[in-house]
């Protein structure tokens, strides 16, 4: 867990192996899933802030061994659970970042209901909006790849004429 004073800024860090596709996502109140930021081969210049979040308050960047979230000027609509995803090869490896702005209530609006849910339900919300924004992933590369196949055919057809 990291823990930050409102108005701080805060550096969440993952360690990493490849240079892939990396990315950070954000589970916060009410179990809404956001995407935040998206970063291809750790060139700086591909670095794409999801809606909402825009890179003034949110700087993702990379080196070769890690991958980091800048957030400035943290405040309570930043509090949640951070995930560091790191692409290798053909499997994805997830890094869990919990944070929490102190001197102000729990992760959620109402610590009554929290305790009363059932863990395991709270578990597989989780494993399904993770695996829904994976599967957003992987039909955002397949489009790209099969833009890049068409626009190679085209160039194919051009250059026979």
């Amino acid at each position: 867990m990291v823990k930050v004073q409102p108005g701080d800024d805060v550096t969440l860090e993952c360690r990493k192996n490849s240079s892939g596709l990396s990315y950070w996502f954000r589970l916060g109140e009410k179990n809404k899933v956001n995407c935040i930021s998206v970063l291809i081969n750790n060139d700086p210049n591909s670095v794409k802030n999801c809606d909402g979040f825009q890179k003034e308050k949110f700087n993702m960047s990379s080196n070769s061994s890690t991958v980091s979230l800048k957030i400035i000027k943290v405040n309570l609509s930043d509090v949640g659970l951070y995930f560091c995803g790191v692409k290798k090869d053909k499997s994805i490896a997830f890094n869990v970042i919990h944070l929490h702005v102190k001197d102000t209530k729990a992760f959620y609006e109402d610590t009554e209901k929290q305790k009363n849910v059932d863990f395991n339900t709270k578990l597989i919300t989780l494993t399904l909006r993770v695996l829904n924004v994976l599967l957003v992933n992987v039909v955002v590369v397949l489009l790209v790849k099969v833009n890049r196949l068409q626009r190679g055919d085209d160039l194919d057809t051009s250059t026979s004429d």
